[in-house]
């Protein structure tokens, strides 16, 4: 061992121990004064010969107690936490792989290594640390594991095979962080093309990852893409043999959402009517759930041409079934203005049915006041062509609000509606 070795070895010694007893002292959670490790992770792995018998020792315990303070960490669930304890366990696993027998990685025994290895990747996607994923990734490329080396007779073949699953589609997931779309199509195809039967645990893994990877293209309007995406797994639920565990599950719902979502934000007309027949077979599956609802609206609003009536039906549902939190408060009023440009009547009488069903009986009175004035000003400012009676009726509606509530409006929307009128 060189002396600029020796030195190196020292250093990370030195602050594996540091690092174990700020993080122990911290009390779960990720101290302020925590040091980067992104400084001495650069440096690892280093080659087990690097390292005398008893140094692997302390580094052992070192890295172990360090990965429970990990476990811990992420058990508080604060999402601040998400990047620091992502580089923890990436710094933690490159030093456990250091000091690692040569025996860990075959491929007789699932090891322990190899499943630090698949957490540290999995964390650091998660937490954007892409090239920090790619590091990691690079150390078990040629494991025997993801060689397709697996003796069927083996009493743990399963294991091997879900491990294979899970490496690929972390490979998948990096490459297509890193705008890699061709290999990320080469690993969903080995992910595809396996030679061994998936067990349903393993299928719902490679069906989550598809959507998970289809929903965050939605979120970005790579609309094509993420239709692309969401037929995978698509097609992997609906494949012959399917899984049970697929039938009525969120998962399900989730894709078929998600992908009736993204066809009905196309022009095509074929997409459209393709947006559709998922939305029946949604409706069929899983009858009026909310999610399903909202759907429908948004189907319905992506036309060229709206149609009042099916909106107005669909809003008037929503209203009935939503919970009153300030999501679905919001949504709602979109909905009613979205409304208000195809057919103000419709947009009135809905806005009407949501103060005096839910609004006024619930009572919640900031609410009710702004969705008050909202409705004199649809009044006041829309062409309801030919519905005069509507309009001389305002004064009316305003006393039946009035009633409703058992109250006056406050001074602020009094004076907002006294404008308006």
């Amino acid at each position: 061992m060189t002396v600029a070795s020796r030195s190196q070895t020292g250093s990370i010694i030195d602050f594996s121990s540091h690092l174990r007893s700020v993080l122990q002292k911290s009390q779960n959670a990720l101290p302020d004064d925590c040091p980067d490790v992104l400084l001495y992770t650069s440096t690892l792995p280093l080659a087990p010969t690097e390292f005398s018998k008893s140094q692997k020792i302390e580094l052992r315990e070192h890295a172990v107690c360090i990965w429970n303070s990990c476990n811990l960490i992420s058990a508080s669930g604060n999402p601040q936490n998400i990047a620091g304890v992502a580089k923890l366990r990436a710094f933690t696993y490159l030093l456990l792989a250091s000091i690692a027998p040569p025996s860990s990685k075959k491929s007789a025994n699932i090891s322990k290594l190899f499943e630090n290895f698949l957490t540290a990747t999995r964390e650091c996607l998660q937490a954007g640390l892409v090239e920090l994923a790619g590091r990691v990734l690079e150390l078990e490329a040629n494991t025997p594991i993801l060689l397709n080396k697996v003796d069927t007779n083996q009493e743990n073949v399963q294991e091997h095979i879900s491990c294979m699953i899970d490496y690929y589609s972390l490979r998948l997931l990096y490459d297509w962080r890193r705008h890699r779309a061709d290999l990320a199509d080469r690993h969903y195809s080995s992910l595809l093309n396996m030679p061994y039967r998936l067990q349903e645990a393993d299928a719902e893994k490679i069906v989550d990852l598809l959507f998970e990877i289809g929903r965050e293209c939605l979120s970005q309007q790579d609309i094509h893409s993420a239709i692309s995406w969401l037929e995978r797994a698509m097609h992997m639920m609906n494949a012959d043999g399917a899984y049970d565990s697929f039938a009525g599950s969120d998962l399900r719902l989730n894709v078929m959402h998600c992908l009736a979502q993204a066809l009905s934000a196309l022009p095509d007309h074929d997409d459209a009517v393709r947006a559709r027949d998922i939305l029946k077979q949604l409706e069929k599956e899983y009858g009026a759930k909310l999610p399903i609802l909202l759907l429908s609206l948004e189907v319905a609003c992506n036309q060229h041409e709206l149609d009042s009536d099916t909106i107005s039906n669909q809003l008037e549902g929503i209203i009935h079934t939503a919970h009153l939190i300030e999501a679905n408060h919001r949504l709602i009023m979109y909905y009613i203005q979205q409304l208000t440009s195809a057919s103000p009547l419709h947009a009135t009488r809905c806005l009407k049915h949501y103060l005096l069903q839910r609004l006024i009986p619930e009572g919640n009175f900031d609410w009710t006041e702004k969705s008050i004035v909202s409705y004199i000003a649809m009044h006041s400012t829309q062409d309801f062509s030919g519905s005069a009676p509507v309009v001389q009726g305002l004064e009316q509606e305003l006393g039946v609000f009035s009633e409703a509530m058992k109250c006056s409006l406050g001074p602020v929307a009094a004076q907002a509606a006294h404008v308006l009128v």
